[in-house]
C-alpha cells in the first residue's frame, strides 16, 4: 500500500505542477514544494514501515516523466530554470541517458539495500 501511495501522490503532484505550468505559472523557489512533499513521503514510510528513502527514489524515478508527459513535453526533457536541471543538462550532453540511468540505478539500490 505504501508503494502505491507514494506513486499516487508523485503523479498527483506532478499533474499539479504541470497544471500550473501550462498556466504560465513557473516557480522562483522549489523549496516549499520540496519540503512539503518530503514531509508526505516521510509520513507515507513511516506508517507504513519502510525506509524513506524508498519513496523519495520511487518520487523521484517518476516525477519529472510524469511532469513531462502532463505538460506536453518530450518524456525526457530537461529545462533550463532549476540549479538541478542545469547540472542535468551538463552531465546529460556528455553522456546521454544519465538522468534516467541514474534514475534507475538509485531505485534498485533503495530497493536491495533498504
Amino acid at each position: 500500500m505504501a508503494y502505491v501511495l507514494t506513486v499516487l501522490f508523485t503523479i498527483l503532484s506532478a499533474y499539479y505542477d504541470a497544471s500550473l505550468l501550462k498556466k504560465g505559472k513557473y516557480f522562483k523557489d522549489h523549496t516549499p514544494r520540496a519540503i512539503f512533499r518530503v514531509f508526505v513521503l516521510a509520513a507515507i514510510a513511516f506508517i507504513f514501515n519502510i525506509h524513506v528513502l524508498v519513496t523519495i527514489a520511487i518520487f523521484y524515478l517518476l516525477f519529472d516523466t510524469s511532469l513531462n508527459i502532463f505538460w506536453g513535453k518530450k518524456w525526457n526533457y530537461i529545462g533550463s530554470t532549476s540549479v538541478i536541471d542545469k547540472l542535468k543538462l551538463r552531465i546529460e550532453n556528455k553522456i546521454k541517458g544519465f538522468d534516467m540511468l541514474l534514475k534507475i540505478t538509485l531505485f534498485i539500490f533503495c530497493i536491495i539495500y533498504l
